[in-house]
């Protein structure tokens, strides 16, 4: 919204207030007069009346061509009619020595809403020279548009789609209420001819972009000209917000002070309270905070109804418009207002304060932005709101996007945005988390064998706010001892591990973007693969098929040795395991023959174990020899290959 409050009718009142009864004025075929009356429908900031009259004594052989052009320009740009604008704004140029400092600036921040952003920085350095600023504020802004250039494609995992609420082409805030919104909505209909003015009103969810027609609020709580920002208390008694200073219809100079208004003559904005009682509000009556002097907007009650945040231009600011907080002390009187500081304000205007228990959202003209406004979040931080960042398409766009409000999930909300179409009218956008989805997976392995383990059965719990543990999704690993599982990257997991004779694991999964050590991605690595020990009891045993030896003798092949080296590390791991390393053969050859093989076997296991450093007291070497075969292939030339290979092994059993 540029120079959005300046419709929330900070106007001069140089002899009449503008009311909506007021009787057109007739137009004329005289250049002059057309100007005249034009300057006169601009001062009240009726752009809409204004430029019809600027647009004819333009054609009708006015000499005053730059002063028209830049009106006409200025015209537009009140509208949001950001190609006219641009377009007349490119006019200006031609008129070197008449052309002003403002009418440059305007025309590069209509550029970067354009997203012309190497042509904003160009006209910036003139305007900067201009006004005789140095080089940091000419950076400053060409920062910005290099940022712009450079995520400008980069989308976050947001839906976003355009609800029907029908804001008149302005909106002015909203605040969620009674199944639905608390919002400024015309006083009449016939916007598109006019000026209109707003009364707050609430429209009902149908569902999630469909509302109902806005009805006015209840209650005396409505003004002549503007209500705007509504902000409820936690215990929905208190509503806070924007209006006029006054509703005088007409002015008297001698009687400024009757109407509450300011020396030159200019209504500005305050901020009111109304109560809510049984549903109707009160007369609204202002805060203690208010001034003549400054303007005060787009209140917003901290969750806990302990603060109130606002936006206010008074003296001490950083520029524009910056945020404000305040201790609320009752429904009236709020204490003495703390900057937020420059971390979060800039020397442009921040705007539409909301907060949630964790983060802090507001709109900056002055932030790493697309263009006009832009929605940031910063989070708290031990009470202090730190770290804005730009939150990206599709809450930001090369036009002004603000007035955002989240439910209480923090996955959806609401914000307003001009970005459609070329004439800058604000719309009201739904917004929803894409359901986003984190495949975490992996293998479980044998940590001696170095096998695949099937039918592990592998759990994942998910947490509560409370750090509760639920049954999610279970699955058991498969022949290669895989397993999957479709989480939420932004939930918090526990994944288990449990099969018979193994030591079960298990595993705390952290939210993708939460700071700690490790991080979901290191943990999820840590299970690709994982490695389950077998439970050290008695008479646990541990088939392994994978220590080779030459054919008929006792030789340890070398393909072996990482198995054996297994072996080794686990035994050093659990000192206090004691194991039989027993060989066995399959049903070929002499029995006597296979028992001596085997023992010579088993020994050779021994003696590689006992010089890799395990004690020999903790070993016993056992040939089998055939006596243990695992099926019935005790004439081995009757079993396949396979069914004798089953048979040939080295077990560890846990003594």
């Amino acid at each position: 919204m540029q120079k959005l409050l300046s419709l929330l009718i900070i106007f001069s009142l140089s002899g009449t207030l503008y009311s909506q009864n007021s009787a057109p004025k007739k137009k004329s075929g005289n250049a002059d007069y057309n100007l005249k009356t034009g300057d006169e429908e601009f001062n009240l900031y009726k752009p809409r009346e204004a430029l019809e009259y600027y647009l004819d004594a333009y054609t009708g052989g006015s000499e005053k061509k730059f002063y028209l052009t830049q009106q006409i320009a200025k015209s537009y740009k009140m509208l949001y009619d950001y190609k006219k604008a641009l377009e007349w704004y490119e006019k200006l140029t031609a008129f070197k020595t008449d052309n002003t400092p403002e009418n440059l600036n305007d025309y590069a921040q209509l550029l970067k809403n354009d997203q012309q952003y190497d042509k904003a920085i160009e006209v910036f350095n003139e305007y900067a020279t201009r006004i005789g600023q140095n080089e940091l504020f000419v950076e400053y802004f060409a920062s910005t548009c290099i940022w712009a250039k450079q995520n400008i494609n980069n989308a976050s995992k947001y839906s976003c789609y355009a609800t029907n609420i029908e804001t008149g082409g302005l909106h002015l805030g909203m605040t969620f209420y009674n199944n639905g919104l608390m919002l400024s909505a015309p006083k009449n209909s016939n916007y598109d001819d006019k000026t209109v003015y707003y009364n707050l009103s609430s429209v009902k969810t149908q569902d999630s972009i469909n509302f109902s027609k806005p009805e006015e609020l209840n209650g005396d709580v409505h003004a002549t000209y503007y209500e705007a920002g509504p902000s409820i208390s936690p215990d929905f008694k208190i509503l806070y917000y924007t209006r006029n200073s006054t509703d005088a219809s007409t002015y008297k100079p001698k009687k400024a002070s009757k109407y509450n208004i300011d020396k030159k003559g200019s209504s500005n904005l305050q901020l009111y309270r109304s109560i809510n009682n049984s549903g109707v509000w009160s007369k609204g009556r202002p805060l203690n905070v208010n001034s003549l002097e400054y303007n005060c907007v787009f209140p917003f009650v901290s969750l806990d109804g302990r603060t109130l945040y606002f936006c206010s231009n008074m003296e001490g600011s950083f520029g524009g418009y910056d945020i404000y907080k305040a201790e609320i002390i009752n429904d009236t009187v709020i204490g003495k207002p703390v900057n937020l500081g420059g971390e979060v304000n800039t020397i442009e205007d921040d705007l539409y304060p909301f907060a949630t228990k964790d983060n802090f959202y507001y709109s900056s003209r002055g932030k790493n932005g697309f263009g006009g406004l832009d929605i940031q979040k910063a989070q708290f931080v031990n009470g202090a709101i730190v770290n804005p960042r730009n939150m990206g398409i599709p809450f930001n766009s090369s036009k002004d996007d603000f007035s955002i409000i989240l439910k209480e999930s923090g996955k959806e909300g609401y914000f307003a945005s001009n970005r459609e179409g070329d004439h800058g009218g604000d719309k009201i956008y739904y917004f929803k988390k894409l359901l986003m989805r984190d495949t975490i997976k992996g293998a479980v392995i044998d940590r001696i064998t170095g096998h695949a383990i099937e039918g592990v059965e592998v759990s994942l719990y998910e947490l509560d706010d409370k750090g509760n543990r639920k049954l999610g999704q279970n699955t058991t690993s498969d022949k290669d001892g895989k397993w999957m599982f479709i989480t939420d990257p932004e939930k918090a997991y526990y994944v288990s591990f449990k099969f018979n004779n193994y030591t079960a694991k298990e595993f705390y999964i952290p939210e993708k973007n939460r700071a700690v050590k490790p991080s979901r991605r290191d943990v999820i690595a840590t299970l690709n693969p994982l490695n389950m020990y077998p439970i050290v009891k008695k008479d646990n045993i541990l088939k392994i098929d994978n220590i080779y030896f030459d054919f008929d003798k006792a030789t340890i092949r070398p393909e072996s040795y990482v198995i054996l080296d297994n072996i080794v590390n686990f035994l050093k791991e659990n000192a206090e395991a004691r194991i039989e390393l027993s060989a066995h053969t399959d049903g070929a050859g002499n029995d006597k023959y296979n028992l001596k093989l085997s023992d010579d076997r088993a020994k050779s296991c021994y003696n590689y174990l006992v010089i890799k450093g395990i004690a020999a007291s903790r070993l016993v070497p056992k040939g089998y020899g055939e006596t243990k075969l695992l099926n019935n292939c005790k004439d081995a030339k009757k079993c396949s290959d396979a069914e004798n290979q089953l048979n040939r092994r080295v077990e560890i059993k846990f003594l």
